[in-house]
């Protein structure tokens, strides 16, 4: 090349440099480390916006603006340049210390301008402006709002959830674009969105090793279903957001290759109310990439909660209200009549505890449960307390008289609402009520004095019960007449004086009841005469008997009488006059009078622990001081008493006007509380935990509450209830021993108190072996604990009970079968008579042998008969063994041998003709055996035809297989089920039951399952060589061509015909393959029986 021509080329070069220079687009510069940062993100919500960023180019002329532009929906209001702060840092980090900048509404000389007009807020340069005013490099912060120096006014977010920009630039080139976040409620702000304003990508630094800054994360937009995720990058970036409901991240990854600095991933298809975690990865054109930290935000909830509500332990005035929710709930629980009991607690079980209400009251309730969602749910019940019933008589009531004195003494009720007594008096008869009489005493003492009293004088008195509300009991009687206490007499006569003083029998009139310890009759003094020895006659008193009050005609009928317990919820039914009741527990006792024959004057009852009055029904109301009685039901006669706590008669004596009395007796058996004791040491147990389950379809805890009654209990020995009439189970808990669950208890007595034993556990077998057991005792100590709890258990030895008429039946019909199907009688036969063969056994070693006359095998449990050879009258019978073998030992004389064996015939076709066959000798046809020696024995070898078996189809004999396979898992399930029967419900019947059961079983295992070949052929596929089943195996005899067995192969291809020393020939079948036959198959070599088990290959048919 020239000069001319490279002075050419490097102009051209210039040239194109020069026009590139003039192309290449000018950009603004990015804002760095951008930052916007809101105090709330709440929609329609006041907020300080705080804005922070780097400036590349800074300020350095008067001319220089900064602006701030918001979107549409902000509303800047009232604020001005008093609300806003301008600030730099002394460097690029963005953490201070800042220089704040003197802001005026228009710039000044040092003063910045800072101006709002509509969305936009305005900051001019100073007048005086120069290189440096805002150093290149530097971080600017901006703040709007009250958290500005003298801020007042502050920046109202959008009324509704979206993503809103905010631009920020400067006349001297800086740009920066933010996303904000504005949610509802339930949105999720992390931290503002910046950008660098869009535009083509810059090409990375040379050199870039750095991967992109992710900020400012924000889930918005969230809904049941769906949400938006967005953030910012401080460079071009592609993006994967991660996401699912755990840090797995397991839903899946939404990528985006496109490079941008403002991210937007909208999320569907998700749950409702579910928690959900996400992770962001970024990476630059560089390839530089950066993964975020775990991000978390929930689904919104827009299903409110589930709301059950029930009101339960209602008394007179109590009630507690529960209420449960699917999902933690508060609430706001009102009740008519009774106030407002809010709950700010979130859970998912409520309670409110309702106090001072009023008996025989409907209450209305409505539950109102709020999420946290604030999704709400009302529920609306109601509730009636309970009527306030009367209390119990006092028990025990005594008077007891002395001088001038009666002293009473009683026994309180146990009430809850027990408020004390009331005593009164009367002279003339019991007082029925407490106005009927004078009142001597109220309050809650069990003992008093009535003192002042007139000897000779009757006092009758009833005390009564009262109870909170002011009711009365119908009142408990006692009656007693004081007396002067006896003087010494004084034997000493004065002179002339013949009369011998006696005690003061005077008795006031009408009162025939002599003192107590006083058993004199009463005699009129004798005067002695001087001179006079004739004793004066002694007029002679004899007492007027006790009459009983004569019963009217026209009787009050027993079934007018009722007894009520619980509460008056449960009605207890006498039988025969006998009332079954719980000692010390509340009884109310009615007598309906409406079929009276003549008007009733009073109505006594009379049991172990005291006397009552039994009034009309009444609501009676007390003040202590007076009583207010209102007559409920003039017909009905009531009386309430606590129970005696032994056993003793009860008496309803009804008084009529014409002074006849009807007398009810009924006998009160008291039962004794259900015991709950340890099983060793027979103590009762206390802090035990004692349940009622009543079945309705299925088991669920007896509600006791309507029945005044408590369930669970936490005992100390003893418990019981008063129970409708109905199916239960009671079920123990306590810490260290077994629990127990009852069996179905059928009540027909009103009454559970059954006992209960807990068994108390061992510690743990290492535990055991360290406190110095040995391995094997603490074992076997842990194995016997076991059966115990197990033999324990109700509900074990219930389903034995059941199970044992079942498992007979099973028993007797399995022997029957295999009795019947297997030839099972000589079996039995066998048994019976092989303990006699083995005693013979050791004296003979030579026996005769039944045997199979084709395949010469032993056929065992054969029945061999010696018959005698003139009258053909069976002598004695044997059944052979495995080997086939038996013999006879008999006197002189001529014999015949008789052989029956299912299956086989008798006396031999086959070899009639033969005396020998091979090993066996002196074969029998049935020829007469004489015998002159005596015990000589008879042991001919007796061969057997086998019966024509026929051809087997595989089907019959795949059925054939199939019921071997039923009847042995039917006996072995009734074995093991009468074993278990057993151990845990051990009588005479069921052991018996049980060895039944064996019997049956070794019965099947003996006829039915043959004995496992020692030795197995296999039938397989030529070609593949794999096993074939369910081929047809057939075996003959070659000289008679007779077919002997058949059998198919297994799942393994497997089958086994034990022979004995002959020849034989098989057969093998199977569809789609050519049949093979086998021959010959010579075991005459053998002495012993042995199996046929060649390997055969077939050959598949080849399509035509």
């Amino acid at each position: 090349m020239n000069w001319r021509s490279l002075q050419a080329f490097l102009l051209t070069l210039v040239v194109i440099a020069t026009q590139s220079m003039f192309i290449a687009p000018v950009q603004a510069s990015i804002l760095t480390s951008a930052t916007l940062q809101l105090s709330t993100h709440a929609i329609s919500t006041i907020a300080d916006h705080t804005f922070a960023f780097v400036t590349p180019s800074g300020v350095e002329s008067s001319t220089d603006t900064l602006i701030v532009d918001y979107a549409t929906g902000f509303s800047l209001g009232s604020v001005a340049f008093g609300d806003i702060d301008l600030a730099v840092d002394d460097d690029g980090a963005c953490d201070g210390p800042w220089g704040d900048k003197t802001l005026a509404s228009s710039a000044g000389a040092g003063t910045w301008g800072a101006s709002v007009a509509g969305q936009i807020i305005t900051f001019t340069a100073p007048t005086d402006a120069a290189l440096g005013e805002i150093t290149a490099g530097r971080c600017v912060q901006i703040q709007v709002g009250t958290h500005a120096s003298g801020g007042v006014n502050q920046v109202t977010n959008p009324g509704s959830a979206a993503s809103y920009e905010v631009d920020v630039y400067g006349t001297f080139g800086d740009h920066a674009l933010y996303a904000v976040g504005i949610t509802g409620t339930s949105g999720l702000p992390v931290t503002a969105v910046v950008s660098s304003g869009g535009g083509p990508s810059l090409p990375p630094p040379v050199g870039d090793t750095t991967g992109p800054v992710i900020s400012n994360v924000l889930v918005s937009n969230i809904t049941t279903t769906s949400a938006t995720v967005t953030w910012l990058t401080d460079e071009a970036a592609s993006r994967v957001l991660s996401y699912g409901t755990t840090p797995s991240y397991a839903l899946g990854n939404l990528t985006d290759g496109a490079f941008r600095t403002v991210h937007t991933q909208s999320l569907s298809g998700l749950q409702e109310n579910t928690g959900y975690h996400f992770r962001i990865l970024a990476t630059d054109n560089s390839g530089n990439a950066t993964t975020s930290g775990d991000y978390t935000f929930s689904t919104l909830d827009l299903t409110p909660p589930v709301v059950t509500v029930s009101v339960i332990n209602i008394t007179e005035t109590t009630a507690d209200i529960v209420w449960t929710t699917d999902e933690a709930t508060t609430g706001v629980v009102t009740v008519t009549d009774a106030g407002t009991y809010p709950d700010a607690s979130l859970s998912t079980a409520h309670t409110v505890s309702l106090t001072g209400l009023t008996s025989a009251t409907t209450y209305n309730v409505q539950v109102a449960a709020q999420d946290a969602s604030n999704n709400t749910t009302v529920k609306n019940t109601s509730f009636t307390t309970l009527t306030d019933l009367p209390p119990s008589n006092v028990m025990n009531f005594t008077a007891t008289a002395g001088d001038t004195v009666v002293t009473l003494a009683w026994t309180s009720p146990t009430d809850a609402d027990f408020a004390g007594v009331i005593l009164v008096y009367r002279t003339d008869r019991f007082p029925t009520d407490p106005a009927d009489g004078t009142s001597i005493y109220t309050g809650f003492n069990t003992s008093f004095l009535h003192t002042g009293l007139t000897n000779g004088q009757k006092y009758f008195y009833t005390i009564f019960a009262t109870d909170a509300a002011r009711m009365l009991s119908s009142g408990a009687t006692a009656s007693a007449t004081p007396f002067t206490t006896a003087t010494p007499i004084d034997t000493t006569l004065p002179p002339g004086d013949t009369t011998l003083p006696v005690g003061d029998t005077t008795l006031p009139p009408g009162d025939t009841t002599l003192p107590p310890g006083d058993t004199t009759p009463v005699t009129p003094p004798v005067v002695i005469v001087p001179g006079d020895t004739t004793p004066p006659s002694v007029p002679v008193i004899t007492p007027e008997p006790d009459l009983p009050e004569p019963e009217p005609s026209v009787l009050i009928p027993v079934s007018e009488v009722t007894f009520m317990v619980a509460r008056d919820a449960i009605m207890l039914r006498p039988s025969n006059d006998l009332l079954h009741v719980l000692g010390g527990r509340p009884l109310a006792i009615s007598l309906n009078v409406a079929n009276a024959p003549s008007t009733i004057t009073s109505v006594d009852l009379t049991a172990s622990n005291g006397s009552f009055l039994m009034n009309p029904a009444t609501l009676l109301v007390s003040r202590f001081d007076t009583s207010l009685v209102a007559v409920e039901n003039e017909s009905l006669y009531v009386a309430r008493v606590v129970t005696p706590l032994e056993s003793g008669p009860l008496t309803i004596a009804i008084h009529y006007v014409t002074g006849e009395t009807q007398v009810l007796t009924y006998q009160l058996n008291v039962r004794a509380n259900g015991s709950v004791i340890a099983d060793t040491s027979k103590e009762y147990l206390s802090d035990v935990a004692v349940s009622l389950y009543e079945r309705l379809g299925n088991w669920q805890l007896w509600n006791a509450v309507e029945y005044a009654q408590e369930n669970p209990l936490q005992v100390d020995g003893n418990y019981a209830w008063y129970v409708p009439n109905g199916t239960y189970r009671v079920r123990a808990l306590k810490e260290g021993y077994s629990s127990v669950d009852t069996v179905a208890l059928q009540i027909e007595d009103n009454i559970i108190n059954v006992p209960i034993v807990l068994i108390e556990l061992l510690p743990p077998v290492d535990t055991m072996i360290q406190n110095g057991a040995s391995p094997l005792s603490a074992t076997v100590q842990q194995l016997n604990q076991s059966i115990r709890i197990l033999r324990q258990n109700p509900g074990v030895i219930s389903v034995s009970r059941y199970a044992t008429p079942v498992v007979a039946v099973s028993a007797a019909s399995t022997v029957g079968i295999v009795l019947a199907a297997f030839n099972g009688l000589p079996f039995l036969q066998y048994l019976f008579t092989a303990p006699f063969l083995l005693f013979k056994r050791r004296r003979r070693k030579q026996w005769g042998v039944v045997y199979d006359s084709l395949r010469k095998i032993p056929v065992d449990l054969a029945i061999v008969r010696l018959l005698d050879g003139q009258s053909k009258r069976v002598l004695k019978s044997q059944v052979t063994d495995r080997q086939g073998r038996y013999l006879f030992i008999v006197k002189p004389g001529v014999y015949l041998l008789q052989v029956s064996k299912e299956g086989f015939t008798y006396p031999t076709v086959i070899l009639a003709d033969l005396k020998r066959d091979g090993e066996y000798l002196d074969l029998y046809h049935g020829e007469p055996i004489s015998v002159t020696e005596a015990d000589a024995v008879v042991a001919a070898n007796i061969p057997l035809d086998p019966a024509g078996e026929g051809v087997k189809t595989p089907a019959k004999i795949k059925l054939d297989r199939l019921a071997r396979r039923v009847m042995y898992a039917l006996s072995l399930i009734g074995l093991v089920v009468a074993l278990i029967v057993a151990f845990l419900h051990p009588t005479t019947w069921t052991v018996a039951v049980a060895l039944i059961q064996a019997l049956s079983f070794v019965l099947f295992v003996r006829m039915a399952i043959p004995a496992r070949p020692k030795s197995w052929g296999i039938v397989y596929d030529r070609q593949t060589r794999r096993p074939l089943i369910d081929t047809v195996v057939r075996i003959f005899d070659p000289t008679y061509n007779k077919l002997l067995e058949t059998q198919l192969t297994d799942s393994r291809g497997r089958y086994a015909f034990l022979v004995g020393p002959n020849e034989y020939y098989t057969t093998y079948e199977k569809d789609s393959y050519t049949k093979l036959e086998v021959r010959p198959i010579d075991r005459t070599d053998t002495k012993e029986a042995s199996y046929v088990s060649v390997d055969v290959g077939l050959t598949k048919n080849t399509p035509s």
